[in-house]
């Protein structure tokens, strides 16, 4: 009995001093954001109709440290023509405030291959919060052979030099002619 006793003291002695330890963990205050595209196709192989691309892009902060006036940029590199759409509004839009959760474009709205855009209605991406561009859509027609590269970037005040996505989207087509 003695022997369990002592064992009994050392364990606790052990739960003490590691409890102790882990009081005294501070964990690092760091930022990290990973964001990535998800997406689904409509691809048509006759001319005349439309191809799409309906995609999302997120971005989750994983780290401790809050991300302040997160926005994004996704870039459309193409020779293709396309359009592009999704729940975003312009600065000078009387719909900023009727739209929620919707994204304001913040770069010319003649620039095609670039979009810049922030979330109208989140200052901060919170350690441990997501948020996202949802359900945006790249269209086109089928008739000519096509070439799509979508990147994402999201930068915010403490990410000033930008982080690209995890993944891309990347889309390429031959007509029924080869053209």
């Amino acid at each position: 009995m003695e022997k369990y006793e002592e064992w009994k003291k050392m364990n606790r002695d052990y739960i003490k001093e590691i409890n102790r330890l882990v009081q005294n963990i501070n964990p690092p205050n760091n930022l990290q954001i990973i964001s990535y595209f998800t997406h689904s196709l409509n691809i048509s192989h006759t001319g005349g109709f439309d191809s799409f691309c309906i995609g999302s892009f997120h971005i989750r902060n994983v780290g401790t440290h809050v991300l302040n006036n997160p926005f994004i940029c996704i870039r459309i590199e193409s020779e293709n023509d396309f359009d592009f759409s999704g729940k975003y509004v312009y600065q000078d839009s009387i719909q900023k405030k009727k739209m929620s959760q919707a994204w304001e474009r913040i770069n010319d709205s003649k620039e095609k291959h670039e979009y810049w855009l922030r979330p109208n209605e989140i200052q901060s991406l919170d350690a441990g919060s997501t948020i996202s561009f949802p359900n945006f859509q790249l269209k086109w027609k089928s008739d000519l052979s096509y070439t799509f590269r979508v990147n994402g970037f999201v930068y915010g005040d403490e990410l000033k030099e930008g982080s690209n996505s995890l993944n891309d989207i990347h889309l390429r087509g031959t007509n029924e002619r080869g053209r």
